[in-house]
């Protein structure tokens, strides 16, 4: 039973909070609404990403790819513009990027949607991908390079991640237009005090230190108007669309009638009434327990500030800035997100569909169609150290130890050894000295050297025979793979 009551608690507290009646939320509300609702639209901005902090200095020391991420975000400033289209259901965002290192703006991505076909260009975000890890992990960045081979774009097809997508979207939207309408009444003459105008500006701002005493205020009010409450509420699910109702409830895996879930809702709300003396106690416990805990003063001006304005008759402008401020006994962190955006209302919109260099990504998921040969696979990882080694194949797995020999920061391996466990036929060329592979009718020669009577074969020079060698600097590892 208090299970039920603390559900309902939760979800009235989070909508109430973003909902909020006051004059000014109420226009801010329309506002969003009236935006939500234009057909064609044209939309232009940025973002802007920067970290900065004692915390992230530690971070950059003890670990380098940390650091290597954090110079490519720090002050990365992303660019994107696009149009849509609700009736033709169509829909393209292009982005570019720019980072500290590097004033200019560079192609990203581009995300197309056309009726139920997703597609994602990745020619240019895998070549930065690439261009990231090459230096640190030679496998990926091949791996990458190879899937990007003939690929500008991945297509998407939402239908067979689910056939009812497109309906259900725009489903959704209906329900939750029409469900705002209803809280709006349920909770008209609640003021959350967080959104608020400025000229033509709507500001919507919430910070981490207010958050609980925001969630008492809506607490109170519930317990004083939870009949007014009720009943708008039932209103609410009497005017719904049957199939609407239907449609909502079971995604909560509710299955009854709407009688059967006004009843609920009320008992519910009788429960509350009848637990509130200890539910206001406990909920005033805790925020006094989180104020003296100094939570909250760590947190500093983390928080989340949007604004919204009507710049003329078919124009919006939109700037979100989401801030982490944490500080706490000599270390701080502070990370900004700032979003700004324009939306022109537009006649219509010209979508161009890619038709070349697609991949065709569910398709090449699909296990039931697709026959993989992995006979060919292989992973050996030798740590060097110590000789000892770990392989895989496609049929079996093993483990050993093998004598390595290290010169002039050149790792070799010893030729027989590695022959067996790569199970290639390495010989020796007495003449001239060197070790080699027949593959066919061609030899191929190896970089080799003989110490104490063992022959032992360049490391690198595996890849002549078609592997991928790399090398993990973090365990002092060779990773040997069969492409």
């Amino acid at each position: 039973m208090k299970k039920k009551v603390s559900v309902v608690v939760a979800t009235i507290l989070i909508l109430a909070v973003l909902v909020g009646c006051s004059p000014v939320e109420l226009e801010m509300y329309r506002l969003t609404n009236e935006i939500n609702r234009l057909d064609s639209t044209k939309v232009s901005g940025e973002i802007e990403i920067s970290m900065s902090g004692s915390i992230i200095d530690v971070l950059e020391l003890l670990n380098p790819e940390f650091k290597q991420m954090y110079d490519l975000t720090q002050n990365l400033v992303i660019r994107y513009s696009g149009q849509s289209s609700l009736s033709q259901n169509k829909a393209h965002l292009a982005f570019e990027y720019k980072t500290q290192k590097d004033g200019a703006f560079k192609p990203l991505t581009e995300i197309i949607v056309d009726q139920d076909i997703l597609y994602i260009k990745v020619s240019e975000i895998g070549n930065l991908v690439v261009d990231q890890v090459a230096n640190n992990d030679d496998v990926t960045a091949q791996l990458i390079e190879g899937f990007l081979v003939d690929t500008d774009y991945i297509k998407i097809d939402l239908k067979e991640l689910d056939e009812n997508y497109v309906s259900d979207q725009k489903r959704l939207v209906k329900i939750n237009e029409y469900l705002s309408e209803g809280l709006i009444e349920a909770f008209d003459g609640f003021e959350s005090g967080i959104v608020y105008k400025e000229g033509n500006k709507y500001i919507y701002e919430l910070k981490a230190k207010t958050v609980f005493s925001l969630l008492e205020d809506v607490l109170v009010y519930i317990l004083d108007n939870t009949e007014k409450i009720a009943n708008a509420i039932g209103k609410t699910i009497d005017g719904m669309d049957d199939g609407d109702y239907q449609y909502l409830v079971e995604s909560f895996g509710y299955n009854n009638s709407k009688e059967v879930l006004k009843k609920d809702i009320n008992k519910g709300f009788s429960m509350l009434l009848e637990e509130q003396d200890t539910i206001l106690t406990s909920f005033e416990e805790f925020n006094h327990e989180i104020n003296q805990s100094g939570v909250l003063e760590k947190l500093g001006e983390t928080g989340i500030k949007y604004s919204l304005e009507k710049i003329d008759a078919k124009s919006y402008g939109v700037e979100q800035e989401i801030t982490i401020d944490f500080k706490d006994e000599g270390s701080d962190l502070l990370i900004k997100i700032k979003q700004q955006a324009k939306i022109e209302a537009v006649d219509s919109v010209d979508i161009k569909v890619p038709t070349e260099g697609v991949l065709d990504l569910l398709q090449e998921l699909d296990f039931g169609n697709i026959v993989f040969d992995d006979s060919n696979f292989f992973l050996l990882v030798i740590e060097v150290e110590d000789g000892s080694y770990v392989g895989v194949s496609a049929t079996d797995g093993y483990e050993g130890t093998i004598d390595i020999h290290v010169s002039d920061n050149t790792t070799y391996l010893p030729l027989r050894a590695i022959g067996e466990i790569l199970n290639e036929d390495v010989s020796w060329n007495n003449d001239k000295k060197v070790p080699f592979v027949t593959k066919g009718d061609t030899v191929i020669e190896l970089t080799g050297i003989v110490v104490e009577g063992r022959s032992y074969i360049k490391v690198r020079d595996f890849e002549k025979l078609g592997y991928i060698v790399d090398w993990v600097p973090e365990t002092k590892s060779v990773v040997i793979m069969a492409q």
